[in-house]
Parts: structure tokens; sequence; C-alpha cells
């Protein structure tokens, strides 16, 4: 056996070894994740959240309240617009949610527009309106016999 052999040998034997040791401590942190996260272990302590607004004024929630709280404080903020996704919020007083025209790209064979920050074409829905129509200066949505027409300036 030449030098040349035997050094590729070390060398890939070494990288063996290695490789089996980075498995192995990636298996086992997969493995103590899992065991943290098995159902009928002890409750882990509630950890305090920072104090945010609400419509009342500053109040303290702890982590794990239901979801349908924590979505009816949110309605209680008045936000236009969803925070994390865009989208637009029902207000409490039952507004309708905000339809935002950002751009039309035009083409007459299949024309597009940007609107909520999502690419729509004709026979899309936003927010329950159907995309009936793209010409070059509008949107035309339509749900049930009422249509909005969306202006580009």
């Amino acid at each position: 056996m030449n030098k040349k052999t035997a050094t590729e040998l070390m060398i890939t034997g070494f990288l063996a070894v290695a490789l089996f040791f980075s498995v192995r401590s990636a298996v086992g942190r997969i493995g103590n994740a899992k065991r943290e996260r098995r159902p009928g272990k002890a409750a882990s302590p509630q950890i305090k959240a920072a104090p945010f607004h609400t419509g009342a004024g500053l109040k303290e929630k702890q982590l794990g309240g239901s979801y349908a709280e924590l979505e009816e404080e949110a309605k209680a903020w008045k936000l236009k617009k969803d925070p994390f996704t865009g989208e637009g919020i029902v207000s409490q007083e039952g507004a309708s949610s905000v339809i935002v025209l950002s751009g039309i790209f035009w083409d007459g064979s299949y024309p597009m527009a940007i609107v909520n920050d999502a690419v729509i074409t004709i026979g899309d829905t936003v927010d329950g309106y159907l995309v009936t129509d793209i010409r070059q200066d509008k949107v035309i949505l339509r749900k049930g016999p009422k249509d909005l027409e969306l202006q580009w300036d």
C-alpha cells in the first residue's frame, strides 16, 4: 500500500467517525425533544407574557389561554389588517374587511392584479368576492348581486 492510499484511508476513517458521532448526537436530541412533548407528563410552569394593550387598558395574560379568548382580545384592538398575514380583519362592529388593490399587470389575454398582497386572476376569490374582470384601470369583484370596483390610480 502506498503512502497516498494510506492517507486517503485515514482521512476517510476520520470523516466516517465524525459523521457517526454527528448523527448519533442529532438522533439523541430528537429523542429528547420527543420525550419532552409526550402527553401525560407534568405540566410545565406557566410563563408570564409581557403586558400588552387592549381597548380597556393594559392587561397581563398567561400563555396557554384559549384561542377564542385571544381572538376576542385581538378584535378589541380594532386593527384593519392582521399584522402577521396582512389579511383584512372584521372589526367587532361588523364592518367588512379591507380590500386593497396594490397593482394591475395588464395583458389582454391573461391580466393579473395584486389585491391584499396576493396575485389574482379572473375567477379567483378575495374575501368572499369573485374576481369577474380585470381591466387596465380597475378590478371588478362580485359577491352575490353586489359588484365592487377597485380603481387603480
